[in-house]
């Protein structure tokens, strides 16, 4: 909430201070699904390296999932992942 809008930058505060020692990795409750292939919302622009792909996608177990879609990681999901289902 107010704590996280602070770290982000979404609301300046005036009074106190915010110490931040590392890192923090903010990650937001809205999607971001592009009408196009999965592979291409995994990459987001970024070149393809097979190896690295295929790390991420066994890291996140989406390599199960992409064994049930007949076109895998090359399946069109639509805008905000419309052809998705739960």
């Amino acid at each position: 909430s107010s704590i996280l809008q602070t770290l982000t930058g979404e609301i300046t505060y005036f009074d106190g201070k915010v110490r931040l020692y590392g890192s923090f990795c903010y990650v937001s409750q809205e999607s971001w699904i592009f009408s196009s292939s999965i592979k291409s919302n995994i990459l987001f622009g970024k070149e393809y390296n097979h190896r690295l792909f295929q790390r991420v996608i066994h890291a996140t177990a989406l390599d199960i999932d992409f064994i049930q879609l007949s076109h895998g990681a090359n399946t069109l999901v639509g805008d905000q992942g419309v052809m998705l289902s739960g």
